[in-house]
């Protein structure tokens, strides 16, 4: 399948918190891969027509996931500039810089987990600035639409959880309030 395709599917299913990976295959020919409990939410949220396909995914529902695949992708230039508009280090982010840093520059990408950590460290940032009288944000698309692209951030985090966050409360799914987030070439938008 075409590259071009698979992402446009690869966001549609970010949006039902389900991440993916976009493997290359033949002369430009792509597939899309879903695994661990990612294929488990799948599923359950969106399913196969075929009974043939069915069978095949209830024969592997007892099959041992792997958590190193539940990453969110290409999520870098983001965390940067959200970071950057905070005011905040490498360091202030609850994790390791050595391990942040690589999320930032394209090399690695966050576990919902890791991820969690630094939305913590960002929604701590925005609520220090609108309790203390201190030097405004910095953002560039202004206070609002950081506050929104944190709490997205949040959702995308707390998708993990099955719906639930890590305090078993429901988490609005992630197309709530019309925010889906598309990922392509390593930008991240809002549509």
């Amino acid at each position: 399948m075409s590259r071009e395709l698979l992402e446009d599917v690869r966001s549609l299913l970010l949006s039902l918190g389900i991440t993916t990976q976009l493997q290359s295959r033949n002369k430009e020919s792509y597939r899309l891969r879903i695994s661990g409990d990612q294929f488990t939410r799948y599923i359950e949220t969106v399913g196969f027509v075929t009974d043939r396909k069915q069978q095949a995914a209830a024969d592997h529902a007892d099959t041992l996931t792997n958590t190193n695949l539940d990453v969110v992708p290409d999520i870098g230039a983001e965390l940067k500039r959200i970071r950057e508009a905070l005011d905040l280090t490498q360091a202030d982010c609850n994790l390791p810089r050595s391990t942040y840093q690589h999320y930032e520059r394209g090399r690695r990408n966050p576990s919902r987990e890791s991820l969690s950590r630094v939305v913590e460290a960002f929604e701590s940032a925005l609520e220090e600035h609108t309790t203390t009288p201190q030097e405004p944000i910095a953002a560039e698309r202004g206070v609002d639409t950081l506050e929104s692209d944190v709490a997205a951030l949040r959702q995308l985090a707390d998708a993990m959880y099955g719906g639930k966050n890590r305090d078993d409360r429901a988490v609005e799914p992630l197309t709530n309030g019309c925010t889906i987030w598309k990922w392509r070439d390593a930008q991240l938008s809002h549509e």
